[in-house]
């Protein structure tokens, strides 16, 4: 590939091969320095599907100047070869960090997530939507600028990839995938989602979910709790913990809303004290300060009932780290008992667990602990009926698939009601 010249570029060597381009070095006689040529993949035809979306991905790319994005120069086709011209970095790919170093620290964490915010909140301005971030498509540079790459890029779906959603759509499955995909347009949020995969690695050293196959790996992305961030790294501020669990919510609709508020809570939570330091005001509805964390300390014991092992011990880890006193239990039965040998401020319950459910399991629950903050992990008609019931007294309702965050936010206005 050394003797091709493209666009004027004569080709160096290849910089990495991915599934539908390659990357080389390149050098351009107009420019008379170094760029980087992305290649669409040889087994990709010209006028192909594939070919059309990487054009319109490339000249979508030349519209976004930004730090933080890799300018490309132009996008077209020679001799039947879709390119993109690109400004030449001098770094690594994330991916390929991750191999050597699978950890990095939590400072150097948040300061790779808020400048790739940085990059989002450009392309989100101009209604560019990413839909592909990941590990490989996001380079650092020796002077520790981070740059994206394959903006606009919307993916062809493979066959050893790609799931079939309820409603027949073929989708493209990462483990940084937002849930919603293939069942809606993607917009900026399934980006703030994916953005939180990718932190959420950095931290931790994988994704936060996996499966066997692409079909799994989409379940899991919907509807499986994360594992708790605190507990995987328990130096990490809770601030920063509070962000990255907005970001990774199920629902797009209570995800957070935009790279600008990440922006703006990242530099609260590493600059509390600096005023006006932020490009936007933190929203304090999306997390909790330490004195905030403090006034649910362990004074408080709550009562957690699920069937499901995973979400049980994903609930109670998370109230734990607000330092309240839980208890679990998968049982109906069992729970009332609990409540009748121990004083509990807070009940979460499903709805329907073994031995005792629905309204049955309310009021017992409810006689076992008449002064209990009552919480359902569950919505839906039969939750609404209950809800509406003034002799059960029920505090809120959970939608699922339950978002830690909504768990957090719930359980302290829970208690806090309840001083």
């Amino acid at each position: 590939m050394s003797d091709l010249r493209l666009s004027g570029c004569q080709i160096e060597k290849i910089m990495s091969r991915g599934e539908h381009s390659d990357l080389y070095r390149a050098f351009s006689d107009e420019l008379q320095r170094p760029v980087m040529i992305k290649i669409l993949a040889n087994r990709f035809s010209a006028g192909s599907r594939m070919a059309k979306r990487f054009l319109r991905g490339g000249r979508l790319a030349v519209e976004l100047e930004h730090p933080n994005i890799v300018r490309t120069f132009a996008a077209g086709e020679e001799r039947g070869r879709p390119y993109m011209l690109m400004e030449f970095v001098d770094g690594h790919s994330l991916d390929r960090i991750l191999q050597v170093k699978p950890r990095l620290g939590w400072e150097v964490a948040a300061g790779i997530i808020r400048q790739i915010a940085k990059a989002l909140e450009a392309a989100h301005e101009r209604n560019i939507v990413h839909r592909a971030i990941e590990p490989s498509h996001i380079m650092l540079s020796p002077g520790g600028r981070v740059v994206m790459l394959g903006f606009g890029l919307a993916r062809e779906a493979d066959a050893d990839d790609v799931a079939i959603t309820a409603d027949g759509a073929l989708v493209k499955v990462t483990p940084y995938s937002a849930p919603e995909m293939g069942d809606a347009e993607p917009d900026c949020r399934g980006d703030l989602y994916s953005l939180g995969c990718v932190w959420y690695h950095l931290l931790t050293g994988r994704p936060p979910f996996s499966g066997r196959d692409p079909l799994e790996l989409l379940h899991a992305h919907r509807t499986a709790p994360v594992w708790p961030i605190i507990d995987l790294v328990p130096a990490f501020p809770s601030g920063l913990a509070e962000l990255l669990d907005a970001l990774l919510i199920k629902k797009p609709q209570h995800r957070l809303g935009s790279a600008r508020e990440v922006i703006a809570l990242i530099d609260a939570a590493l600059n509390p004290d600096l005023i006006g330091g932020a490009d936007a005001k933190p929203n304090k509805t999306m997390f909790f300060s330490t004195m905030e964390m403090l006034a649910v300390r362990r004074r408080f014991t709550v009562l957690v009932c699920d069937d499901q092992e995973s979400t049980l011990r994903c609930l109670g880890e998370t109230l734990r780290r607000l330092g309240m006193t839980v208890l679990c239990t998968r049982d109906g039965k069992a729970a009332v008992e609990m409540l009748h040998k121990r004083r509990c401020d807070l009940v979460m319950t499903d709805l329907k667990l073994p031995s005792l459910w629905g309204k049955t399991l309310l009021e017992s629950l409810r006689a076992a602990a008449p002064a209990a903050r009552l919480v359902l992990t569950r919505t839906g008609r039969a939750a609404e009926a209950l809800y509406s019931d003034p002799s059960l007294k029920i505090f809120a309702c959970l939608e699922r698939p339950l978002d830690l965050f909504a768990v957090r936010r719930t359980a302290q206005e829970a208690l806090k009601e309840g001083e």
